[in-house]
């Protein structure tokens, strides 16, 4: 019974005496207030009857209900259990009669085996020896064990010390290897500035001899002035005179022919000197020829089309693109401003930047005044057709940029610098003209149009654009292609925009 059923029951067993006041007459404010609560304890205690009736019927329903399946749970439980307690018992007496017939076997056999050996020997001795024989097999098992663990402990041993050894060969091989790195490194340096300083004695003695040879060919030629002037006294002879004048104009007509000869023989170089007696820029005699111009091999832009049959005539074009040095020299001749090696990216014979076109036709001017030789910027159809040398692919040396081909954007090229590169630091193609590919744009003569309608082909005196070639260290290699064209301004100046030059025949 719950704590609230007790409660209800000990208030209505509760009549106290003052109950008894129910009836009094109410008189005073006491009594009343008796009165009152008296009828008030009556009327609770007849409520609370009825409450406790009403619960009590409920709670007797619940509990039988409750009662009856907690006896059908029950019943359903026992007969589950008396089922399982009956199977195992039979099975457990199954299992005994096995056991007993197992039991039985057993002892048959041993008769069996104690009446052999009875027959044979007394089977004392056969349990003896059986158990010497069992004694000598537990040995000879610990023995093996005993010998296994022993083995297993050699074995980690072993396996420890070869691991050492094999730690320390290989630091013993990490340090051979490093200082043989280290000694193969130093030997590369020292073969490249021998073979620096091998280049810089060759180009010394060659210049050198060049002018040796001048010297006495001007030495030469002037005894042989002496001699003629000297004969020319000694003999008043008219006819005398006109053949001396006719052999000195052959002589003329023989250096003519000879210098004319190395400028048109086809993969010759040669240089003209200026007026102070160095020399200009190299150059290499280009062959005549036909080539199909444009995009050739498709996946191109635009304005590499139509594709196109040009022919070239004989011309000569610049071994290297024009140099710092070249340029700083003809600056300071002419009292220009030097251009910026922007990012210290270094002057010599790294090849010029922050040029115009107005700049580089100004260099060919001043050289062409010099060596009283023409010299111009290339056209664009001269210029693709020098960089493809006889080839048809994308880049003279095939249809994939390979590794260490040019110079071009972030070393996508393979390359190693990160600005440009000195001039002929990657090989030539089959003409022998180095850096086609790539290092900077080279400013040609030829009038940009967006498509070829003729201007590729000749040089334009002035205009807005100019045709560029080649690429350059901050382009990618779609931009080094043979046929891609860019253009500018013909007064802009750029830090990847140089030039080379040409020289017609």
């Amino acid at each position: 019974m719950s704590k609230t059923s007790i409660l209800l029951l000990f208030l209505i067993s509760w009549t106290p005496a003052v109950l008894a006041v129910c009836d009094k007459a109410c008189n005073t404010p006491f009594q009343c207030y008796e009165r009152e609560l008296c009828q008030f304890r009556d009327n609770a205690k007849a409520d609370m009857a009825i409450t406790l009736t009403r619960l009590t019927n409920k709670y007797q329903a619940e509990l039988a209900a409750t009662s009856k399946a907690l006896m059908k749970e029950y019943k359903a439980r026992l007969k589950a259990f008396e089922q399982g307690y009956t199977e195992k018992m039979a099975a457990e007496v199954e299992l005994t009669q096995q056991v007993h017939e197992s039991a039985a076997k057993d002892a048959d056999q041993i008769r069996a085996l104690l009446e052999e050996l009875s027959a044979n020997r007394p089977w004392q001795e056969a349990v003896s020896e059986l158990k010497a024989d069992i004694q000598r097999l537990t040995e000879s098992v610990n023995k093996q064990n005993q010998l296994a663990d022993q083995l297993s402990k050699q074995l980690s041993k072993q396996v420890a010390e070869l691991a050492d050894q094999q730690t320390q060969a290989v630091a013993q091989l990490s340090k051979q290897l490093s200082k043989q790195v280290a000694e193969v490194t130093d030997q590369q340096t020292q073969a490249v500035s021998q073979l620096s300083k091998v280049d810089d004695n060759l180009s010394k003695q060659v210049t050198e001899a060049d002018d040796n040879l001048s010297k006495q060919v001007t030495e030469a030629v002037n005894k042989q002035n002496q001699a003629a002037d000297q004969l020319s006294k000694r003999l008043t002879n008219v006819e005398t005179r006109q053949t001396i004048n006719q052999l000195s104009k052959r002589m003329t007509d023989v250096k003519e022919a000879e210098r004319r000869k190395i400028r048109t023989t086809p993969g010759r170089v040669f240089r003209d000197r200026l007026t102070d007696g160095s020399f200009g820029p190299e150059m290499v005699v280009i062959p005549a020829g036909t080539f199909r111009m444009g995009d050739i091999q498709g996946g191109g832009s635009p304005n590499e089309k139509p594709v196109h049959s040009v022919y070239i005539n004989r011309f000569a074009m610049g071994r290297y693109e024009v140099t710092f040095a070249e340029y700083d020299k003809f600056a300071s001749a002419t009292g220009r401003a030097k251009p910026s090696d922007t990012y210290g990216s270094g002057r010599g014979n790294r090849p010029v930047i922050n040029v115009s076109w107005n700049d580089a036709t100004a260099y060919a001017q001043w050289l062409t005044q010099q060596t009283g030789h023409q010299y111009r910027l290339p056209t664009e159809a001269q210029w693709e057709y020098a960089a493809r040398a006889g080839t048809q692919t994308k880049y003279w040396w095939g249809n994939d940029i390979g590794s260490n081909n040019a110079n071009c954007y972030n070393s996508s090229c393979g390359d190693s610098y990160q600005y440009t590169a000195p001039v002929g630091s990657f090989a030539a193609n089959p003409f022998g003209l180095f850096d086609t590919a790539g290092n900077v744009w080279e400013w040609t003569c030829s009038k940009y149009t967006d498509k070829y309608t003729g201007n590729e082909k000749r040089c334009a005196n002035g205009g807005s654009r100019f045709a560029l070639r080649g690429g350059s260290w901050n382009f990618g290699p779609r931009y080094v292609r043979a046929a891609y064209r860019y253009r500018d301004s013909d007064v802009n100046r750029n830090y990847s925009v140089g030039f080379r030059l040409a020289s017609p025949p």
